[in-house]
């Protein structure tokens, strides 16, 4: 019998069990015992091997399903990205930007109380005399119980200057956390757009590869058939092995640089394919219209214009502008606390025999007019410095735009006389010269420096986009832009 079936016999009744755990049950001792044990043993022989048949086939199938499910998990999806995008996702995920905006909220909360009335203060007074010699009750004074209420009726102005203070702080709150997405944006921009430029350069250094690769063959085909020195060879080669170099480093800035960008975005997963559809050819700088950042309806300012706005409208000129008048505000409530604070008494006091209600104005006058000097002082000092401070960001916004607007000018300069044509001209001088060295009418010297110029003015041409569109990025951080 095979295993997993099972025969017992109990009180004349006959238990036949196999894998599938069912029983036949068969009463008495019959005659055809040895055929039922046959059928039984054949049973189980099929029932097992079906079993196992299945039992492989979902083993197989569910190892394969895990294995499939695993290999989609790890291949994360590419991120598509354009700068917009970019700058989007960089403001969602920076911790610096949360953090403010959490001072946002105090901010607000302290505007609140600021803007809440004082609540009057409410005593309860009770009075007995005691005979100290007897221990009894005066006989001449009786038991007083009263309550009263008190509200500070604040008549010198202390609670408008504590409101005037509270918003200019949340003023200056918020314009704080616009200062803060202006740096983030900067540095996304650079970010982003030197991720652009190791793209470019790879690309360059690919083609010089694929150039160097088509020679190859046709220096083989030379020396094989004598019209080359072997030394010809040789000498491309190491130039293969130099450009074969060039493209793993590459490479590797590209990765270093996708890594660079996926952080700065927040992104979980630092290994996700990018792809970005700006290019450095392309002006992702400029408005949603196409007109370019430093205009207004398509005409461009000059530098003095440029100055006037971004001192009005640049978040970290405007905060300082709000901390002056908070500071204002600190001085005027420090020198407030000179004055007499005025009280307002109600209240009702009972005696043994009668009761009665009071009123009374109070004032309190301080004595030493010069007790808060020391809060004074510390809020007019604080007063200066922030007008020194605005002061001196001022002239660093000034410098900033100026030094911005000539960048912009020199960069777009070149970028102007560079002359795409002429780096036409370069390969089709390439594909001339390519021609003529396997007619044997140029020496592989000639075609090597061809190829080498080509690389270098590609690499030259990357650069000076790079640095038209980071001067554009610059711009509109100095300037002080919102973010795109």
């Amino acid at each position: 019998m095979h295993p997993g079936a099972g025969l017992e016999i109990k009180r004349n009744t006959l238990h036949l069990n196999w894998s599938f755990g069912a029983s036949y049950i068969v009463n008495g001792c019959s005659r055809k015992l040895p055929r039922l044990l046959y059928v039984a043993d054949m049973a189980n022989m099929i029932s097992h091997t079906c079993w196992r048949d299945v039992r492989a086939r979902l083993t197989r199938f569910a190892v394969l399903g895990g294995l499939f499910i695993w290999v989609a998990s790890t291949q994360a999806q590419p991120l598509t990205l354009t700068y917009r995008d970019a700058v989007r996702m960089a403001l969602a995920a920076n911790p610096e930007l949360r953090i403010v905006q959490f001072e946002e909220a105090v901010a607000q909360a302290r505007m609140l109380q600021a803007r809440k009335r004082t609540p009057p203060d409410i005593g309860l007074e009770g009075e007995d005399y005691l005979d100290v010699f007897t221990g009894q009750h005066s006989a001449s004074l009786e038991p007083v119980l009263g309550i009263f209420a008190e509200q500070d009726l604040g008549i010198w102005g202390q609670r408008r200057r504590r409101i005037l203070a509270s918003e200019a702080g949340l003023l200056r709150v918020r314009s704080e956390i616009r200062d803060v997405q202006r740096l983030i944006s900067r540095l996304t921009g650079e970010v982003y757009l030197t991720f652009l430029l190791a793209q470019r350069n790879l690309a360059a250094a690919e083609d010089a590869l694929a150039h160097l690769q088509e020679t190859l063959s046709v220096v083989e085909s030379r020396v094989s058939s004598g019209e080359s020195a072997g030394l010809e060879l040789m000498r491309l080669q190491i130039n293969l092995f130099k450009s074969e170099s060039e493209v793993r480093l590459l490479r590797l800035t590209l990765e270093q640089m996708r890594t660079n960008l996926l952080s700065i975005l927040g992104h979980a997963d630092l290994a996700t394919p990018v792809i970005v559809i700006d290019s450095l050819t392309t002006a992702p700088l400029s408005a949603e219209d196409g007109t370019p950042i430093a205009s207004i309806d398509g005409v461009l300012l000059s530098a003095e214009a440029l100055i006037i706005r971004a001192s009005a409208s640049r978040p970290d000129l405007v905060a300082l502008m709000h901390e002056t008048t908070e500071a204002q505000a600190v001085i005027n409530i420090e020198r407030g606390l000179l004055w007499p604070s005025t009280m307002l008494i109600f209240g009702r006091r009972h005696h043994t025999h009668e009761a009665g209600s009071e009123f009374a104005l109070q004032m309190s006058v301080p004595l030493l007019w010069g007790r808060n000097k020391g809060g004074v002082r510390e809020a007019e000092a604080s007063y200066d410095q922030t007008v020194a401070r605005h002061e001196q960001t001022l002239m660093a916004m000034q410098n900033e735009v100026q030094q911005a607007i000539q960048s912009v000018n020199a960069h777009a300069d070149r970028l102007r006389s560079f002359d795409v044509e002429y780096r036409e001209t370069l390969e089709s001088l390439h594909n001339g010269m390519h021609a003529s060295y396997e007619l044997g009418e140029a020496t592989l010297s000639d075609l090597l420096d061809v190829h080498s110029t080509i690389y270098e003015v590609n690499l030259l041409h990357n650069s000076v986009l790079f640095d038209y569109n980071n001067s554009l990025v610059m711009l509109a951080a100095a300037l002080g832009m919102p973010p795109i």
